[in-house]
């Protein structure tokens, strides 16, 4: 199916998905009792020109906020009205989602002429009362747009009277593969500065959902191109021209989209840089929106450097502190876009840790890479651990200079490999088993007082319990107390 199929096919072929669905029955069937007209409207029809997924349908309809609640007790749903000065409400069966709106003009193209895209204004007549009304409304010549992969803006007014499509320009363009068309960049240039006044939880949702696309890299060049995103991450403006020390063949600024592009890379090819765990990576990515933060991070790893940057004695470039202080700036831009807790929780650890994984590289070069360092590292950077191993292999992808190894990303895949072995294999499979020694054990059997002592003792047990260097109750009970003797030798050494 494409769009140069004539409109009948395409009718024929909307028809046939959406009475796939069986709740499509009693949309008609409702429509059909109260004697109005409804149309299927926005991305329904332009997925199935191309032939993908699309599990929410959107309907037009007079009376939409009464049509929505009927229909929601015929099949069961959940209800929510949406909007009420504008009827507009959805209806949630499942992992279906269905929206009701009324007509925002009279006939249905009129509303078409107000909606976002011309990709979005095509129409399907589910039930039309009059039999010369076309099955397939397009005022704006979308079904041409969808051929040729453009989106394009429905009207010179189309981002005044919303800025945030702005960034969902680039979020369709991203999703589905397309370019923005030339007089569309031209309005979004033009109307960048506006989205600064929208509310932070919509960019934050239309941005989110553009960065979870597999090559979302190109558009965030685009977007900075046009004034978008120093809207949305004005900080990243000051990274451009910020030179980098021996290591490092690009500034800040084209450093931190390197790494963005290196992460969408290694997303790509699971089995290249995953072998033998694709399947559980693929699970971990597929979880929350851990693909759009991990990419975030890589937008942000460096954010800090010009704030930090500075010299040596040799008059070398310098960013000591970068981690520390971007993990502070990226705690304030999670803010500003309404961030939930758990991913900006997510993005700062990963900002804050990005090197971590490094410090593993330099001992498994020295050869000391034990598998206590690396419980040790699981357990610290705990729900970060396997976006930073990924963030890691980009950044380092994305170090060209002279001053990098020629073998380093060989080693660093290497260490990757290694490290997810020992995770999923063992790491994981033993933090089910119950711990050896707990703290009411050790506060029995060596009159330990609760604190920071007792909770690191823990920690250190731990690390040694997956490291396989203790296996039993007595081999945990000879550890710590081989560590207690170890530590009051060394006090009294220091005495």
């Amino acid at each position: 199916m494409d769009a140069s199929m004539d409109r009948s096919a395409i009718a024929e072929a909307v028809r046939q998905a959406l009475h796939q669905d069986s709740r499509i029955v009693a949309v008609v069937d409702l429509a059909a009792a109260r004697r109005v007209d409804v149309y299927v409207v926005g991305g329904f029809v332009r997925d199935v020109i191309l032939h993908r997924q699309c599990a929410d349908v959107d309907f037009v309809v007079k009376g939409a906020a009464d049509f929505g609640r009927e229909f929601s007790g015929q099949v069961r749903g959940t209800y929510v009205l949406l909007h009420e000065e504008h009827e507009t409400a959805r209806v949630v069966v499942k992992k279906h989602i269905y929206d009701f709106a009324d007509p925002r003009g009279e006939p249905i193209a009129e509303d078409l002429l107000q909606r976002d895209f011309t990709l979005n204004a095509v129409a399907y007549g589910l039930r039309v009362s009059d039999s010369d009304a076309k099955v397939i409304v397009d005022p704006l010549h979308g079904l041409e747009d969808i051929q040729a992969r453009l989106v394009r803006a429905a009207s010179d007014r189309a981002m005044r009277d919303d800025p945030v499509r702005m960034v969902r320009a680039f979020r369709f363009a991203a999703e589905l593969g397309f370019s923005i068309e030339e007089r569309t960049t031209a309005l979004i240039r033009r109307s960048a500065q506006e989205l600064g006044d929208e509310a932070p939880e919509r960019v934050h949702t239309e941005l989110f959902k553009m960065l979870a696309a597999s090559q979302a890299a190109p558009l965030v060049r685009q977007m900075d191109e046009l004034g978008v995103l120093s809207v949305m991450l004005p900080e990243m403006a000051e990274t451009k021209g910020v030179a980098q020390d021996e290591r490092h063949h690009l500034d800040v600024w084209d450093h931190s989209l390197a790494a963005f592009e290196q992460v969408e890379t290694i997303l790509q090819h699971p089995n290249r840089y995953f072998p033998g765990h694709a399947r559980e990576m693929a699970s971990y990515l597929a979880s929350s929106s851990i693909v759009p933060v991990l990419k975030l991070a890589a937008l942000l790893h460096d954010v800090a450097k010009p704030v930090v940057k500075g010299e040596d004695d040799a008059g070398r470039v310098t960013f000591a502190g970068h981690s520390a202080a971007g993990a502070q700036m990226a705690g304030h831009i999670a803010d500003r876009l309404r961030l939930s807790r758990r991913d900006r929780h997510c993005l700062i650890g990963l900002v804050q840790h990005h090197r971590r994984p490094m410090g593993l590289l330099d001992a498994a070069g020295r050869g000391e890479l034990r598998r206590r360092a690396m419980a040790r590292y699981f357990r610290t950077t705990g729900h970060h651990s396997i976006g930073l191993l990924l963030l890691a292999l980009a950044h380092g992808k994305a170090m060209r200079g002279p001053g990098v190894a020629a073998d380093w990303e060989a080693a660093m895949t290497e260490l990757v490999r290694r490290l997810l072995d020992f995770y999923f294999d063992e790491y994981v499979p033993k933090q089910k088993l119950p711990r050896l020694l707990t703290g009411r054990d050790l506060l029995d059997e060596f009159s330990l007082s609760p604190g920071p002592e007792l909770g690191e003792m823990l920690d250190a047990l731990q690390d040694a319990h997956m490291a396989d260097q203790v296996r039993t109750r007595d081999e945990a009970l000879a550890f710590v107390r081989d560590r207690l003797r170890r530590q009051r030798q060394d006090k009294s050494g220091s005495a």
